[in-house]
Parts: C-alpha cells; sequence; structure tokens
C-alpha cells in the first residue's frame, strides 16, 4: 500500500505498530520518528525513513508547519495497516 500521509504541525500518528516494514520519503516539512527503545529522529524534506514490522513506534511533526510524506506498507494480507499500541 502506498499513500501520502499529511501532518498537521504538532499532530502525531500515535503510538502504533505495522504488522510489515513501513518506508517513507518526506516530501516537505519534518518528521519525527520515535521508535521504543531508541532515540527520537527528526526528518527533513528529501531524506528517506524505515520502520521494521511490529517494531512500535511514533511519527509526528514537530514543526510549525504541516509535513507530507509519501509512505509504502509492505505489510501482511489480511490484517489493518496500523494497529495502535497502548
Amino acid at each position: 500500500v502506498t499513500g501520502v500521509v499529511v501532518l498537521p504541525p504538532g499532530s502525531s500518528a500515535g503510538h502504533h505498530i505495522h504488522h510489515g516494514v513501513e518506508s517513507g520519503y518526506v516530501l516537505s516539512g519534518e518528521v519525527e520518528v520515535v521508535k521504543d527503545g531508541e532515540p527520537g529522529r527528526i526528518y527533513q524534506a528529501g531524506e528517506t525513513f524505515v520502520t521494521t514490522r511490529d517494531h512500535p513506534h511514533v511519527s509526528r511533526n514537530p514543526g510549525d508547519v504541516e509535513a507530507r510524506t509519501v509512505v509504502t506498507w509492505a505489510v501482511d494480507a489480511g490484517v489493518p495497516l496500523t494497529t495502535p499500541v497502548p
């Protein structure tokens, strides 16, 4: 599945996992990805990020302008694209 994710300033996709690999490219703005057990990293326009199968993480926009990413998820068939994690 491939799509464009738009994150308004200060917004978050919440704490979640994917049952597969997520690969993203930041089109504009900046996106912070915080993977459980690792320090967060901010990605700028033109940079790519990857999250691995079932690794809990949060994607958020720490900036003051809208962030846009194009993301491809290679996930198992028949499961939700995103599963919230408490």
